[in-house]
């Protein structure tokens, strides 16, 4: 069966989005769980984890709540890999609340430049084998690579992607979700958010060393806006929903345009009153993604996942329900 693995954050739009296309989904992941450096877990008032816990099962989805380390931080993520008892509260806390929530499983998100690659596959080889036991699934979120990681353990200078090995990693779970954006991201020069060139490289990658029927693409809803100037120097990068940055677009009078190589929407802008300075948005809607969903089909995959709700093109659900879901077939850009 197709998966389709949206996250849940705790915006209204968020969760307006929820009610509305709930028939669209096969799993949840609302956000707001993180792991302290002492072991323990936190959790935000936002989303209500209950009452999207009642709804998911009245409507036969599967609700594995996000769980982070606390901020993203290195820090958070040593204090609670590298301590074995710190790490073993983690694991029992962390099953104690999936039980007791009647969860049907957990989406680890570790992120950061931490550099304990061994004491991760550890730690989530300690979940695995614990909610495994309690008939729970384990997924995880790793940042998209196309090679072996580089560095040794400890090293301060690994990238935001060196962390994960991936073939250990997926040996232990049940889907292996490569978050498929932020090849360019807000401080950095412009240009795709997750495009489909890079995917495929990810792609040929991950299925090398992962079971494909594992792994879960992981797509954007959000786009940039960067203010770039005449020498090509990023000013400044601004995080973009698809109705924000479709507002910019009519309120500057710009056509909505392709990159073919990234298989996603741009357009670009002048303001009068600074016209040395040039206003780039990258951005995704409904045909953009549905023509890289694609790959999913392509490479075997398991499914889609999107982050996340409330920043999407609501037409993007259609396109879900006809590629990822089994229906006939999907527009081309031509069609959009």
């Amino acid at each position: 069966m197709a998966v389709v693995f949206p996250w849940l954050p705790g915006s209204d739009a968020a969760w307006s989005s929820f009610e509305a296309h709930l028939d669209a989904f096969t799993h949840i992941s609302p956000t707001g769980l993180a792991f302290r450096p002492d072991g323990s877990i936190a959790q935000a008032d936002r989303p209500d984890l209950t009452k999207v816990t009642q709804i998911a099962k009245d409507h036969q989805l599967l609700v594995l709540p996000l769980i982070v380390n606390e901020n993203f931080q290195a820090q958070s993520a040593e204090a609670v890999l590298c301590d074995k008892t710190v790490r073993q509260r983690a694991i029992d806390e962390l099953a104690r609340l999936v039980e007791a929530n009647q969860w049907d499983g957990i989406n680890l998100d570790f992120e950061g430049p931490w550099a304990y690659r061994s004491q991760y596959v550890a730690f989530v080889s300690g979940i695995s084998k614990r909610l495994h036991d309690l008939g729970k699934l384990v997924t995880v979120d790793v940042v998209s690579a196309y090679r072996p990681p580089r560095g040794v353990e400890g090293d301060p200078g690994l990238s935001w992607s060196d962390p994960y090995d991936y073939p250990a990693l997926g040996q232990l779970v049940d889907l292996f979700i490569l978050m498929g954006y932020d090849y360019h991201y807000r401080f950095g020069h412009p240009g795709p958010v997750g495009p489909a060139w890079w995917l495929e490289r990810v792609l040929d990658w991950t299925t090398s060393v992962v079971p494909s029927h594992k792994v879960v693409l992981g797509l954007p809803f959000y786009g940039y806006h960067w203010t770039v100037t005449e020498a090509g120097e990023t000013v400044d990068g601004a995080y973009l929903p698809f109705a924000e940055a479709e507002r910019l677009r009519c309120e500057h009078r710009v056509w909505r345009a392709w990159d073919w190589d990234g298989l996603s929407r741009y357009f670009h802008f002048r303001e009068p009153d600074q016209p040395n300075v040039e206003h780039i948005v990258h951005y995704d809607d409904a045909a953009s993604l549905a023509q890289r969903m694609q790959l999913i089909s392509r490479y075997h995959l398991a499914g889609v996942a999107f982050w996340s709700l409330g920043q999407e093109d609501p037409d993007v659900w259609s396109f879900v329900k006809k590629q990822i879901k089994g229906a006939e077939s999907t527009a081309s850009p031509a069609q959009a």
